[in-house]
């Protein structure tokens, strides 16, 4: 089955599960998207648990962990807000994953410099990010440090009758247990939906084309975006008038705004302009670049039909954490590391097949793997050092990473099937699984629903 249009043009290119979708839509009502994250040692933070007792933290030091419910609001946003009613820089604040916008979540946080009772003080009066409770912590939060998150998710318009969507959901529930893994594809949200220009942002910064950078960031209007927003990105991409676009780009959107003020006086300047936006906006474009180049790189192994299930010459295997993450570790099976050994190490979790995700520190594969990977760079007009960024060097770093190329949900179970409420004639379905950190709800659940709109992510009906 092709995948949709705009799949395809994040490099989420093929199903693994051969079946037909039961269609739907998610995040109907951000209460239909719940996610809760599991915190390193397998905490789930549940969203009315007695956080005192579940986590174990020091009773003093330089830190305060607490744990916020968000809903509707994305995480520079919640960040942003939280830091400005605590009186303190969004840096000194770090969070273990950034979660969805559209959703309901739960996650742990770190806040430098305040004692949990000014946290709770000062942000009583906040609603959402709500700070649910706060304690000690043993020091900074960064991404990758937790174990996973749990979803709970509501599928609704589902036109099937109910035991044929019970029977398709309960075969891909088999499916799932007895794969080898799902192609690990990194998400929608990741490039951004129903806009998704993030890599293309990313790219132009990559290539140092600023002037480019800016035009996606602030032009080149997706169809589905709100009328004003359309419009006014419309007038950008035709005049390239930052006076005139910035009379009519909605307030909402800041960081489009900035840029064009800054515009308006240093006219032809779009570096400078760029280097308006926060360092982690920045990086974030830039690694939706190299997350689409690894996208790619998994479509270009499936294209010249190598295996996803075991590792053949050239391709690399990488040593893994404590938690199981892979490190800079790495070897390439057959020029590195016997085929034999690489194996044993797989078999035994001591480590895992990945692919790079492009950055100035990483290496790429050799062998097949190496020429596709070879073969996407030339085709993107990039190498690797261009990941060096050498005019943004000092506000931020790429060094890349090393992703698996197979992921495997947990604890996938049916909760239920029942008449919607918002769809007459409709179904919804209740369903619960687990994910590693970094690893997308969307990417499982497309290989479910097989959607052709993109609405049918963002919570909107599509009746064709």
């Amino acid at each position: 089955m092709e995948v949709p249009e705009f799949e395809g043009a994040m490099s989420i290119c093929f199903y693994s599960y051969p079946q037909p979708g039961i269609g739907g839509i998610i995040k109907y009502r951000y209460e239909d998207f719940m996610v809760e994250e599991i915190a390193l040692g397998g905490v789930r933070l549940r969203m009315n648990a007695d956080f005192s007792s579940i986590l174990r933290l020091p009773r003093s030091g330089k830190y305060t962990y607490a744990i916020i419910v968000k809903s509707g609001i994305n995480h520079y946003d919640a960040i942003s807000l939280l830091a400005r009613r605590l009186g303190v820089r969004a840096s000194s604040i770090g969070v273990a994953g950034i979660k969805d916008a559209r959703a309901l979540t739960i996650q742990l946080i770190s806040i430098k410099g305040l004692d949990p009772q000014t946290v709770i003080k000062r942000t009583m009066n906040l609603r959402n990010p709500r700070v649910m409770w706060a304690g000690y912590g043993y020091g900074p939060l960064k991404p990758g440090m937790l174990a996973g998150n749990a979803f709970t998710v509501i599928v609704r318009d589902v036109r099937l009758d109910a035991g044929e969507l019970v029977e398709r959901v309960e075969d891909f529930i088999r499916f799932t247990n007895t794969a080898k893994g799902l192609p690990n594809f990194y998400g929608h949200q990741r490039f951004g939906i129903p806009r998704y220009s993030s890599h293309l942002v990313g790219r132009c910064i990559v290539q140092g084309d600023y002037e480019g950078a800016v035009e996606n960031l602030v032009g080149n209007p997706f169809e589905g975006e709100p009328e004003a927003e359309y419009e006014a990105r419309q007038i950008y991409s035709e005049t390239r008038d930052p006076e005139r676009t910035l009379k009519h780009m909605p307030k909402n959107l800041v960081y489009e705004r900035r840029v064009l003020r800054y515009l308006k006086k240093s006219p032809g300047d779009y570096l400078g302009a760029m280097l308006t936006l926060p360092s982690s906006l920045l990086k974030l474009y830039v690694e939706a670049f190299s997350s689409y180049l690894y996208n790619k790189f998994i479509c270009g192994r499936a294209e010249r039909g190598l295996p996803f299930s075991r590792p053949v010459d050239g391709d690399l295997i990488a040593l893994v954490d404590s938690k199981g993450y892979p490190t800079f570790r790495t070897f390439r099976v057959g020029y590195e590391i016997r085929l034999e050994k690489a194996i044993e190490l797989l078999h035994s979790g001591r480590a895992a097949h990945v692919l790079p995700v492009p950055g100035y520190m990483v290496k790429l594969s050799e062998g097949l793997q190496g020429e596709i990977e070879q073969k996407t760079l030339r085709e993107e007009q990039v190498s690797l050092a261009d990941f060096r960024l050498y005019e943004l060097r000092r506000k931020i770093v790429v060094p890349g990473s090393y992703r698996r190329l197979l992921f495997k949900p947990k604890k996938l179970k049916l909760l239920g099937v029942a008449d919607d409420e918002f769809f007459p004639g409709s179904l919804k379905v209740k369903l619960y699984f687990e994910l590693g950190s970094g690893e997308y709800a969307t990417v499982l659940l497309r290989e479910l629903m097989k959607p052709r709109s993109m609405w049918a992510y963002v919570g909107g009906p599509f009746r064709g």
